[in-house]
């Protein structure tokens, strides 16, 4: 379980009577539903906090992952990150996990061809190409089928070029970020808070490029397959399907909530309204009379 809350987890030393109603609720949930917090465990003698208050200028550790013991040995570490965004700290436990690794398949980047630079130079390459392999003992479908592979490659060393580029950069920041963040949490003084919040101007500057390329490929997506029958579409009928569950059955007795018995239920509801059997019972033999009486006097077409 992780999530960020208002409240912080009592320590084994406060747990007296000193404590609030709401720590003390949080500390018997804890202890009862077996939860370990596992930076605490990874981190058994560091300090960190996750979350920073404006209006008191404090710094408190409220963001947790609670995971239950059997699941520690497959946390391999955890941390806390920087404030950048908000005024909480991401927290990020990583995870184990067994089973095999899929497969991978390329896929063009078209955000980096929005770059006048980047496509200067995949022009040129191309320009080169045909320079270069337009022969005539070389025919025009092998040239054409070959220079696929060739701008595929060069594409990829592009992309991760860029790709090291931005994540230098953002490691660099992060680094910087961090280091203003220990010192204000020392010295909580002005000068150090406006340099922490010049540093997360800069990230969040260098991070728009990631939500822009997502927001451009969510676009992308909904205008190829938003009237499709496709993986979007089928998600979202199996989203529909699961909204019309049934959950529970209300009888005269109260509310049933077991699966099984609400199967039971409307087993025994459909059993009794589709049964036409000579010897079946009527509920309404007033209205099966009239309908009756109806059919015997109307005169179709």
């Amino acid at each position: 379980m992780g999530g960020g809350g208002t409240l912080t987890r009592p320590q084994r030393q406060q747990l007296t009577g000193n404590q609030g109603r709401s720590d003390a609720m949080l500390a018997r949930f804890i202890q009862n539903a077996q939860l370990l917090d596992i930076w605490r465990l990874h981190h058994p003698g560091d300090h960190d906090f996750s979350f920073y208050s404006h209006p008191h200028s404090s710094y408190s550790r409220i963001d947790l992952f609670l995971l239950p013991t059997r699941t520690i040995p497959l946390t391999t570490r955890s941390a806390i990150g920087s404030i950048s965004w908000s005024d909480h700290a991401p927290v990020s436990v990583w995870a184990k996990l067994p089973g095999t690794r899929s497969g991978w398949s390329w896929r063009l980047n078209s955000s980096i061809l929005q770059s006048a630079a980047v496509l200067e130079e995949v022009s040129a390459h191309l320009d080169r190409y045909f320079e270069e392999n337009d022969l005539d003992d070389i025919g025009p479908d092998s040239l054409w089928l070959a220079h696929k592979a060739v701008i595929r490659g060069h594409l990829i060393q592009i992309g991760s070029r860029l790709k090291w580029e931005r994540m230098s950069l953002l490691v660099e920041l992060q680094e910087r970020l961090a280091d203003r963040e220990a010192a204000h949490k020392s010295s909580h003084s002005q000068a150090d808070f406006d340099a922490l919040a010049t540093v997360r101007r800069e990230l969040r500057s260098a991070l728009l490029t990631d939500v822009a390329r997502s927001l451009a490929w969510t676009r992308r997506t909904f205008y190829e397959y938003s009237n499709k029958a496709h993986t979007m579409l089928a998600r979202k009928l199996r989203n529909q399907t699961r909204s019309r569950q049934v959950t529970s059955a209300h009888t005269p007795q109260g509310s049933i909530t077991i699966p099984s018995e609400v199967n039971q239920i409307f087993t025994a509801y459909f059993k009794q309204l589709y049964n036409h059997s000579p010897d079946h019972s009527l509920r309404n033999p007033e209205h099966v009379q009239e309908v009756q009486e109806f059919l015997a006097t109307w005169k179709g077409p």
